[in-house]
């Protein structure tokens, strides 16, 4: 069996290049530019594919939920939410009604709403590239528990139509007997709660809607550009301050102003770190040079 020399027994020989280390050198250089260049083509495409995913995301739920705005003010802020949710929400009851009691599958309504907007939202914070998106789906998480407030406070006395009443053309046929919340309130015996517990779901749904509608906004172009959060909290801070600030203007109660301000502590943390770094003034820098000149001169004479 011929044995290969090794590369010091062919250098001993003389049977080497005087440049072979020269030649290795360029091989590994052009070996590390090819990998170099490669995961730059990579990290290119990833950053593509995340972009265009976060853009899809805000053009499908951000932009009707704006043009509602736009169209109606922001009374009409869930118009797209509602018109795609409904389906959502009446799927829940077909599905689950088939695996549950009558209380789960009336609650499975809300709870088919926000399993299509909270799993989606938990897939993608495990990413921070995807933080962005994240939050659109929460904001439409927050829109379904807005209407759900509202639709909760009418358990004790149910008034207007049903789904199935609107596709037959029977109106205000909403009753005790198919009006979710007051199936699911008198089920767990918590009827007499209904006023409190539509009020917190409602307040936490407004919160969560407008401050990721804000953030969505606020983020837009910077998620475009490769920005990419530390925290979730950097994502939802901002908007939340907005949102803090849109509810004092408009009047709201104070427990979403309260709320709201909660969210947005995490940005109020991070504005005052970048207010406390003051920059070098101009006299000190030239104080500081001078000081590093007479120092080097000094160590000359010596």
């Amino acid at each position: 069996m011929e044995v290969v020399p090794s590369e010091e027994e062919l250098k001993r020989q003389g049977l080497l290049p005087d440049d072979i280390e020269d030649i290795h050198a360029k091989r590994v250089e052009r070996a590390y530019q090819s990998m170099y260049n490669n995961a730059l083509k990579d990290a290119g495409a990833t950053h593509e594919e995340y972009r265009g995913f976060n853009t899809l995301v805000f053009l499908v739920f951000v932009g009707p939920t704006l043009l509602g705005i736009l169209i109606g003010g922001f009374a009409n802020m869930d118009m797209a939410h509602s018109f795609l949710m409904v389906w959502v929400h009446e799927a829940g009851h077909g599905f689950w009604c088939m695996v549950g009691t009558r209380v789960f599958c009336a609650f499975m309504g809300l709870g088919n709403e926000l399993l299509f907007c909270v799993v989606p939202a938990v897939i993608c914070m495990r990413d921070k590239r995807m933080y962005y998106a994240a939050g659109i789906f929460l904001m439409w998480a927050g829109l379904s528990l807005s209407y759900a407030g509202d639709y909760m406070a009418t358990a004790q006395e149910p008034i207007g139509t049903s789904f199935a009443g609107m596709l037959t053309g029977r109106r205000n046929d909403m009753s005790v007997t198919n009006h979710d919340w007051s199936i699911v309130f008198r089920g767990l015996g918590i009827i007499s709660w209904t006023p409190q517990i539509s009020f917190a779901t409602k307040t936490v749904g407004l919160v969560l809607a407008i401050s990721f509608a804000a953030s969505a906004l606020i983020f837009f172009f910077p998620t475009w550009g490769g920005y990419e959060p530390k925290n979730f909290s950097d994502i939802m801070g901002p908007g939340a301050l907005a949102a803090c600030a849109f509810f004092i203007v408009h009047g709201d109660p104070m427990a979403q102003v309260i709320l709201a301000f909660i969210f947005g502590i995490p940005a109020i943390g991070v504005i005052n770190a970048f207010l406390q770094k003051k920059p070098i003034k101009t006299d000190e820098r030239s104080r500081t040079r001078g000081h590093s000149s007479h120092a080097r001169g000094g160590r000359h004479r010596r």
